[in-house]
């Protein structure tokens, strides 16, 4: 089974441009780890491939997750529809979970979950 590349994307002041960094799974990026173990937890559980790439766009308070996945045939592109939609509501109900609010801190944050 094949390991999602994590990507970082910034944006870059010098070159007025947006640049995608590779993240490494490993010890010193346990936050994407941990985002993995999510992502890959959820997708088998429904029986789906991996995706390729996800990329995460981060700010002061919000965190896109953007899960790039394979192209789907068009004989399992019926299936796929059906298991994205329990895909995508256990993806939202994890965002939930590990969002905080304005009235829990200052630093608050919210996750968000995008299936492209």
């Amino acid at each position: 089974m094949k390991q999602t590349k994590y990507y970082k994307r910034e944006f870059d002041v010098n070159k007025m441009e947006f640049t995608l960094t590779e993240i490494p799974l490993n010890s010193d990026n346990w936050y994407y780890v941990q985002i993995d173990a999510t992502i890959r937890t959820i997708f088998l559980k429904h029986g789906c491939s991996l995706p390729k790439y996800v990329i995460v766009q981060e700010s002061t308070h919000f965190v896109t997750i953007k899960i790039v996945r394979d192209t789907v045939k068009k004989k399992d592109l019926l299936g796929w529809y059906d298991k994205s939609v329990f895909i995508k509501s256990e993806l939202d109900l994890q965002a939930k979970c590990n969002s905080t609010s304005m009235e829990d801190t200052e630093n608050w944050i919210e996750y968000n979950f995008e299936i492209i």
